[in-house]
């Protein structure tokens, strides 16, 4: 499609070049030089006619023509009336468009273009949010030990992950999560509970480095999310809501792409797979391309995917999702397991079962607010022998 544009473009630059002024072609022609194809395909016409001309007058023995015609003209001359057919300018362009367009990768990889459009974009939606006439106790409770835990005489060693005032704004109306504030212990498992748009998804979007957050931060150990992206990222596993599966590798080929992503060594890697593909119940499967999984398969390799390497922190959004009853279950007594080991699980659901199976602690969230947080059996006595989501 690029190509055609671009020749659709010079073909109606050249055509008009006659009822335009020349320094507007001349502009024209520039700005297009920017396209690296556009550059390169021009300097191989004007070096494949100035050969041919060259050819040509080297072969004729008509002294009149050649003296018309054959011009001493150099390939490395800038575009004049004399030689319309200079490639410096061409050659000069394609440096240019590579200096150019690697240091436009390179901003993007290293993430400051995206904060530039990011603070941008916080410029324009402002950070201005409604305050909560009335907040829950404990939810207040626990933002006031997240205020305290940036103190650095704090002594609580066992916090692995502190959310400190995460919030995102995607419109100047429409205000995503808000002051969202926890805290999540080495081997604890914390759930997020809400129906769909409560804001449990955005929340780890931002805690994953999907998304940027309007105002707050996140800490795994010492790394900050925002001062410390690249070692924050390396501290966590993610099991997205959408598997986020390459379909024409196999599930054992995609274990070992994470595991060496991850960094795991090399000898200690098939052990990896092996285990992980026996625990989650994906041995009849592990040389089948993932694109033939069924959506339960899907997210047990997924979640293992999440597992794999034992990062600090694992966020599991939504794992057990079109997962069968009894690999449910199944699932659940590895997540039990990786807790026990000391690894801390973040999990949103629809499931107050699953919460009840998982979660050492949750929170309920509506309307990307924190409504309540406690252990399950809390929350019980506080609000009645149930709940009501809404």
């Amino acid at each position: 499609m690029a190509p055609l544009v671009m020749y659709m473009l010079v073909t109606i630059t050249y055509t008009v070049s006659d009822l335009v002024s020349p320094s507007l072609v001349k502009l024209i022609k520039y700005v297009l030089m920017l396209d690296p194809q556009f550059a390169l395909g021009s300097a191989i016409l004007n070096f494949t006619y100035l050969l041919a001309v060259r050819s040509g007058c080297r072969q004729c023995d008509n002294d009149e023509f050649k003296k018309n015609m054959c011009k001493d003209t150099s390939y490395l001359e800038f575009s004049s009336k004399e030689n319309t057919n200079g490639l410096m300018e061409y050659l000069l362009f394609l440096g240019f468009d590579w200096i150019l367009y690697l240091g436009l990768i390179l901003l993007i990889e290293y993430g400051y273009m995206g904060r530039a459009f990011h603070w941008l974009k916080v410029q324009w939606v402002g950070k201005d949010f409604d305050r909560l006439l009335t907040e829950d106790s404990d939810v207040r409770d626990e933002r006031d030990r997240v205020d305290a835990s940036r103190d650095p005489r704090s002594t609580d060693d066992s916090t692995v992950l502190t959310v400190d005032g995460l919030a995102k704004k995607f419109s100047r109306s429409f205000v995503a999560v808000q002051g969202v504030s926890f805290r999540v212990s080495a081997g604890e498992c914390f759930g997020l509970l809400g129906v769909n748009g409560a804001g449990k998804t955005t929340t780890f979007r931002m805690l994953t480095g999907d998304e940027n957050p309007t105002t707050g931060s996140a800490r795994i150990l010492q790394y900050d999310l925002v001062r410390d992206r690249s070692k924050y990222l390396a501290q966590i596993g993610y099991c997205p809501q959408f598997d986020g599966i390459t379909e024409f590798l196999t599930g054992e080929e995609m274990l070992r792409l994470y595991a060496n992503l991850r960094g795991i060594p090399e000898s200690q890697i098939q052990h990896q797979i092996d285990e992980w593909i026996s625990l989650l119940g994906l041995d009849e499967y592990r040389h089948r391309r993932c694109g033939k999984y069924s959506g339960g398969n899907k997210r047990k390799l997924s979640t293992a995917m999440a597992l794999i390497g034992d990062p600090p922190v694992v966020f599991l959004d939504e794992p057990t999702t079109g997962v069968d009853p009894v690999a449910r279950r199944n699932l659940w007594d590895v997540l039990a397991r990786c807790q026990k080991s000391g690894q801390a699980i973040v999990l949103t659901s629809h499931s107050m079962e699953e919460c009840e199976a998982l979660c050492t602690r949750l929170t309920i969230m509506v309307k990307g607010r924190m409504m309540c947080i406690g252990s399950n059996q809390y929350l019980k006595q506080r609000y009645g022998q149930g709940y009501t989501i809404m």
